[in-house]
């Protein structure tokens, strides 16, 4: 089993400024033209995160729990998991998501998400296998991890030692949110 590393991170918002709000603007005309726009895939819900398999299969992360698959620029219409007891006050719900290292091997894919206990939020962290466009076989990582429904922000991913790095908000607890000792 892969070594995990549990980080808090304090979420931070940048703030791009007016000059990419408004498409008068002579520096937002310069971006803009520097870069094609294009739909992957309409119809979602609050789409997240998403984590390319290969070149023709993309999934999407919703934040109504479901997990969605895009192959070959066609949204499948099933969704390859539904989490059910999800929370999605506000800001929460399904929100991370990231392939294993070894995926091509293991086919094992991470999600964080949102759930409440005792009307308290929490985000869990699970490793679900890809089996037949299904997410199968869910195992608990990482549970119980304070959340809120504002500060919850959750991004997983493999750092090149082979660990899974975790971020997650401040639970509207700023002062615990850089406290190693926690």
């Amino acid at each position: 089993m892969q070594k995990l590393i549990f980080c808090f991170a304090l979420s931070a918002v940048l703030f791009t400024g007016a000059a990419f709000m408004s498409s008068n603007d002579e520096q937002y005309q310069q971006i803009s033209a520097d870069y094609k726009i294009d739909t992957l895939a309409t119809g979602l819900t609050v789409p997240w995160e998403m984590v390319f398999i290969n070149k023709e299969t993309i999934l999407f992360t919703e934040r109504n729990g479901k997990v969605r698959l895009l192959r070959n620029n066609r949204l499948i219409a099933k969704p390859v998991l539904l989490i059910e007891q999800i929370d999605t006050t506000k800001k929460m719900g399904l929100l991370g998501a990231c392939l294993h290292p070894d995926f091509v091997k293991n086919k094992y894919l991470y999600l964080s998400y949102n759930y409440s206990n005792d009307k308290r939020p929490f985000l869990r962290i699970v490793r679900y296998l890809f089996n037949n466009d299904t997410l199968i076989n869910p195992a608990v990582i990482i549970d119980c991890i304070n959340a809120n429904q504002n500060h919850t922000g959750c991004r997983l991913l493999f750092g090149p030692d082979g660990k899974l790095y975790i971020t997650t908000g401040d639970a509207d607890r700023p002062v615990l949110a850089q406290d190693l000792n926690l």
